[in-house]
């Protein structure tokens, strides 16, 4: 059976089976995850840099089931100590940990796993033992893990120049007999922090699964329950409207199962962001899932960690240079740029209000020059309706009305609402398709922010925050030129996802600063069939007056 036919079973699987079904594992993929960090030692409040790559066991090739997965910091008392969720593109991505000051010294769990994952077992989850060094505390004996001893010998590493001073510019060059995807870390080694420990191993599948968590296919899942409040009963069959007002405005709509329950994914979310939920049900609240494993179990013994002492005069070091890094190596935030119309595609007519006289309320603006839309009182209250495109003639039902992508329903208050605010105006004058919903053309506000100032939501609008996926990435590398910028930093270099060619010679480089001593390089990956690879070189820095 091919891997897109599998996906394409899942997902159809996914789309029309119910919760709890039992599935054969070989028919379906079977995905593991591999933790990459910078060094297997963090100092409290740092930041550590991390990659995750997720394979398909049935193949050993990247995965191109999930595009999210979960990666949560656990301590010895099995206590959570940081989360975060990471999109993932083919099968790959790259992150980072910020630990707590207040985290103490001992030996800490970096875990990662996607949705689809969860349905197989916590042994299938990728772990990483990770090493917590509190400056502030007195040296002790901590845990740390082994050095992996048994290097690859078909990756060579070269510097340009063996004899480094500090703050000096240099370049690394990689060759590979044969095909490879590895990082590249280049970090200070001492008595307290020691080369990596690196090690993969695929673990065991059930012959079969039941089927409790969908895979997120296009983007991050979110998923709840609608209920009554005045009941706390499930609302079954119920319409639900999703909209996250930024630019572009982005609308979702999804509908609750017999059990109350509902779920979509949103592909492209990022940050925490407030996301508007809405229904036409009254005295309704939403109860969101949570994303993460709850009860996460701990590795408790590795049977590569051993016992290692910290140093006094490394902790110092170790402490001034994450106490300047934090406040002088700033944090490189990756902007990423959705590609996006309005969900509607293209209106019919859009007006730029800012061209136009600013009327005391919305109901003049409609009347006065918006001659597409048609709003007339009646008894039971306002009506609003959109024009034919064709025939200029009002459409029967009503339009689906937006401002900044959240559903109004009480047109009163919209027709009264000063448009001081407004930017522009989009009229929709043809039937809008979303999902099974059919309405009778559209109208969408846009304010200046995009923040809907002043607008007084009706009941049936929950505002939620919801974490979205991380896009911060650590900068390792010191991009000042001035010998005056203060530059301690312990790591630098971490560069992932780097392929490398048969016989073809890979150039990085990168710049030491002021703390000598000895630093390793160290690569890190796989080769084609998922054998992990570790290959390093040491090289030592030196004050130019010890030279």
């Amino acid at each position: 059976m091919s891997k897109s036919f599998k996906i394409l079973l899942l997902v159809c699987i996914a789309l029309t089976s119910s919760k709890g079904q039992k599935l054969l594992s070989k028919d379906h993929v079977n995905e593991v995850i591999s933790i990459q960090t910078a060094n297997d030692y963090a100092i409290s409040g740092s930041r550590l840099p991390f990659s995750l790559q997720v394979f398909d066991v049935n193949d050993s090739q990247p995965s191109r089931l999930s595009k999210v997965a979960y990666v949560q910091l656990v301590n010895s008392k099995n206590q959570e100590v940081f989360r975060t969720s990471i999109s993932l593109k083919n099968g790959l991505s790259e992150g980072q940990i910020e630990l707590p000051d207040s985290s103490s010294t001992g030996i800490y769990e970096l875990i990662a796993y996607t949705s689809w994952m969860r349905n197989f077992g916590q042994s299938t989850f990728g772990r990483k033992p990770i090493s917590v060094i509190n400056t502030f505390e007195k040296p002790k004996e901590i845990k740390a893990a082994d050095p992996t001893n048994s290097t690859s010998n078909f990756i060579e590493i070269k510097l340009a120049s063996d004899k480094l001073k500090t703050r000096q510019h240099n370049q690394i060059s990689l060759k590979s007999e044969r095909a490879a995807q590895v990082s590249v870390s280049i970090f200070r080694v001492d008595q307290m922090v020691k080369p990596s420990h690196f090690e993969f191993e695929k673990p065991p599948f059930p012959e079969r699964f039941e089927l409790n968590y969908l895979p997120e296919y296009e983007g991050k899942r979110i998923q709840g329950k609608l209920i009554q409040l005045s009941t706390k009963k499930p609302l079954p069959y119920s319409n639900l409207y999703i909209s996250i007002p930024e630019k572009p405005v982005r609308y979702f709509s999804s509908q609750t199962d017999s059990s109350g329950h509902f779920g979509l994914e949103i592909p492209n979310f990022y940050r925490d962001k407030e996301l508007f939920f809405s229904t036409l049900e009254k005295d309704a609240a939403i109860e969101l899932d949570d994303s993460f494993e709850k009860e996460l179990i701990i590795q408790t013994e590795h049977p590569f960690i051993n016992k290692t002492k910290t140093d006094s005069t490394d902790l110092a070091l170790y402490h001034l240079s994450n106490q300047i890094s934090k406040t002088y190596m700033m944090n490189s935030t990756a902007q990423i740029e959705i590609k996006s119309h309005p969900f509607y595609t293209q209106a019919s007519v859009r007006y730029d209000l800012d061209n136009y006289v600013r009327f005391p309320t919305v109901e003049d603006i409609l009347r006065e020059f918006v001659s597409e839309v048609y709003v007339r009182k009646e008894t039971s209250g306002t009506k609003i309706q959109v024009k034919e495109l064709t025939t200029d003639i009002p459409f029967p039902g009503q339009p689906l009305v937006l401002y900044d992508g959240v559903p109004v329903n009480d047109f009163d208050q919209l027709l009264r609402y000063n448009p001081k605010d407004l930017k522009y105006l989009d009229v929709l004058r043809e039937p809008y398709y979303h999902h099974e919903e059919v309405y009778n053309g559209l109208i969408a506000f846009y304010s200046k922010n995009g923040n809907l100032p002043d607008f007084k939501l009706d009941q049936s609008v929950s505002i939620i925050d919801v974490a979205g996926t991380q896009l911060n990435q650590l900068t390792t590398q010191s991009n000042q030129s001035d010998p005056h910028f203060p530059d301690f930093r312990t790591q630098l270099l971490w560069i992932n996802e780097i392929k490398l060619e048969p016989g073809k010679e890979f150039t990085l480089p990168f710049q030491t600063s002021e703390i000598t001593g000895t630093f390793v390089i160290e690569v890190k990956g796989f080769d084609e069939l998922l054998n992990p690879i570790i290959s390093r070189k040491d090289f030592v820095v030196k004050r130019i007056e010890d030279q």
